[in-house]
């Protein structure tokens, strides 16, 4: 049984390697066709990317947007350095 849920593993691992490689594309398109800093680009994906998930079962975005702060630690705070991670 534990064949299957490797194998099960690495099909999802796969399946995310290539929307990462594809969004990887996408940020570096952005920034040399449109001229914006890949750091635009990077936060207009995460919103795209939230779009589409919403978009999946009628799902709430706030909501997702919600989570995907959670999982990037996005709350500033005095004692942190500059991540990179633009706040609005």
């Amino acid at each position: 049984m534990t064949d299957f849920f490797d194998e099960i593993d690495g099909v999802k691992q796969a399946a995310r390697d290539n929307i990462r490689a594809d969004i990887s594309t996408a940020i570096n398109k952005a920034h040399y066709t449109l001229g914006i800093s890949r750091e635009v680009a990077a936060a207009l994906a995460c919103e795209a990317v939230v779009e589409c998930y919403s978009q999946i079962g009628d799902r709430d975005g706030a909501a997702a947007l919600r989570w995907m702060a959670d999982q990037l630690d996005s709350q500033p705070s005095a004692d942190e350095e500059d991540n990179g991670l633009l706040y609005e």
